[in-house]
């Protein structure tokens, strides 16, 4: 008794098909065009800047909390009582 799986046998010719195809070459002026560019706006120019400018500052000003930490070891800080009041105002009109 023999077994076909003429679903397998015919996957198998069509697969030995295709490698007999020759590989067909193009020349690179067909894969590129010389008119091709491109041009960022000034938007993209401005945006691209200030993303540069952002990732080149610190996320910590280190002189500036060196200072306060100073003021606060020596106990000369004191806290801006006019600017603590109004961001607490600030803080609970948002709630």
């Amino acid at each position: 008794m023999k077994i076909e799986h003429l679903p397998l046998q015919q996957t198998l010719k069509a697969q030995a098909g295709y490698a007999t195809e020759p590989v067909r070459r193009t020349s690179s002026a067909d894969r590129t065009s010389a008119t091709d560019h491109a041009a960022l706006s000034e938007e993209a120019r401005l945006l691209s800047h200030a993303r540069q400018a952002l990732e080149e500052t610190p996320d910590v000003r280190e002189e500036k909390v060196t200072a306060l930490r100073q003021q606060v070891q020596d106990g000369t800080y004191q806290v801006p009582l006019e600017k603590l009041a109004s961001l607490l105002v600030k803080r609970l009109s948002q709630e």
